[in-house]
């Protein structure tokens, strides 16, 4: 056989292993969740309001009437997903704040940052995967802030690449750590806060169990990162990214490490992290969220246009450059949020939630911890909000539990992990597309990446639950 025929060959098996856009991807499942609305019946469970929050009246569910998704339905439900008033908020922060990083990046902050790392850290590349990785998982686990990530996603992925790794070590810094944080956190108030006060147990109760537990996920998931970095780091044929032509303007020179760091530099890396800290302490005390981070990075731009003598022009070019930049990923988004519009035209997520909650009242305890696991799993993929699905799901799971002899705690314990891991490998999960846009790894690379690990997250999650159950877990 030629050699031009053995390229060839080559060639069509690479194109038959290739996986399918996650665009592609997503439009399918709204087209599955179209075709269920033939299947399933539409239905509603009445909102009562409780210490000042809207949640579910647990004995009120109801069938409705709604017709079926008609093909048009289909047709404008990515349209209606970009129109979703919060899906816009996130892509349009995406966006800002990308191109604010642009702009940084432009300035020779980032290049002159990670060049000192390197120098300093060079050969001690773990050190600094440790330490970012405790830092995102601190965000998610005791102040629930897993968005706090984003604006670090450029920085890490820089450092990342650095120190040797690829693209996907670096999110998974933000990603796994600040999502495993939330997903066990023992303070993380929009899930354990909203669910002890629904389950009206003491506010933050069985805190030491969830410590001990998210050191356990955290460290369990940091091994795995730091495993897949040196097998990379020692063989980079072997990273997902290996195939994947990205223009990385986070790491083009070469001669990086000679890059100084100057007094500009400086003021504009700190800005960076100022923005961030000033957003976490007024998202806790003020409710900011992303319009404030998007409003904060846009100062980040100016302070460091005028630290680092940019023109007014430069730095716009450069500003929607980076917008232009990190917008393909980000639009992903609207396209997943066009799931949640079919959804909630159909009216079927109540009906699913009403459906799942039957069995679970029937079940021994043991298994019950585990059902509620997989529904919290499931209904995740619908309902990923971690405080929605815990208005939406705990008057359920709150009163089943109390039927089948489960403590509550240990209710809310299996809420917490089912709403959280998952939120890792959900294309529905907001948090989780930014983070890859901004980075730009596919979504079909990362999910080869990361589904051994979810796979383990919830072995693991069973375990604890079984400990739970074993120790009476409570205090009720």
């Amino acid at each position: 056989m030629s050699e031009s025929n053995n390229k060839n060959l080559k060639e069509k098996v690479g194109k038959k292993r290739e996986m399918i856009n996650p665009y592609a991807l997503i439009f399918f499942i709204i087209v599955g969740c179209a075709l269920l609305s033939y299947v399933i019946p539409s239905g509603s469970y009445d909102m009562v309001e409780m210490n000042g929050r809207m949640i579910v009246d647990s004995n009120s569910f109801h069938y409705t009437e709604v017709p079926g998704i008609k093909f048009m339905d289909v047709l404008t439900a990515i349209p209606r997903g970009f129109a979703n008033s919060f899906a816009a908020t996130m892509m349009l922060c995406g966006m800002l704040v990308g191109g604010a990083i642009q702009v940084v990046t432009y300035a020779g902050a980032f290049d002159a940052f990670v060049s000192r790392i390197v120098k300093v850290f060079g050969k001690k590349g773990d050190i600094i995967i440790v330490v970012l990785f405790g830092f995102f998982a601190f965000l998610g686990g005791f102040l629930g802030f897993a968005e706090g990530a984003i604006p670090f996603v450029p920085l890490a992925i820089a450092i990342a690449l650095g120190l040797g790794y690829d693209r996907i070590v670096g999110v998974s810094l933000a990603i796994v750590g600040g999502i495993v944080g939330f997903a066990t956190g023992p303070s993380n108030p929009f899930t354990v806060g909203v669910s002890h006060g629904i389950a009206e147990l003491p506010m933050y109760s069985g805190f030491a169990f969830r410590t001990i537990s998210m050191i356990f996920m955290v460290g369990f998931s940091l091994i795995y990162v730091l495993r897949y970095a040196r097998k990379i780091r020692k063989d980079p044929s072997k990273s997902f990214m290996a195939n994947v032509e990205v223009e990385d303007e986070l790491h083009k020179d070469k001669k990086m490490n000679e890059t100084s760091l100057t007094g500009g530099h400086v003021i504009s890396i700190l800005s960076v992290i100022s923005a961030l800290g000033l957003f976490v302490y007024g998202a806790l005390n003020w409710g900011w969220f992303f319009t404030e981070m998007a409003a904060l990075f846009i100062g980040v731009t100016i302070i460091t246009m005028i630290a680092n003598k940019i023109s007014i022009n430069d730095g716009t070019k450069a500003f929607l450059n980076g917008i232009a930049g990190f917008a393909p990923g980000l639009c992903v988004i609207g396209f997943a949020y066009g799931i949640t519009a079919v959804l909630d035209q159909a009216g079927i997520i109540h009906t699913v939630i009403h459906a799942i909650s039957i069995p679970l009242s029937n079940l021994p305890v043991m298994i019950s911890a585990y059902a509620m696991l997989a529904a919290h799993c499931a209904i995740n993929f619908f309902i990923v909000s971690g405080s929605g699905q815990a208005a939406a799901t705990m008057p359920i799971m709150v009163p089943l539990s109390d039927i089948v002899g489960l403590n509550r705690q240990i209710a809310v314990l299996a809420f917490q992990l089912g709403d959280g891991l998952t939120n890792i490998i959900y294309p529905t999960a907001g948090v989780l597309l930014i983070m890859l846009g901004m980075g730009k790894v596919p979504f079909n690379k990362w999910f080869r990446f990361v589904i051994p690990l979810v796979s383990l997250l919830i072995g693991m999650s069973v375990v604890l639950l079984t400990i739970a159950v074993l120790i009476d877990y409570g205090p009720f």
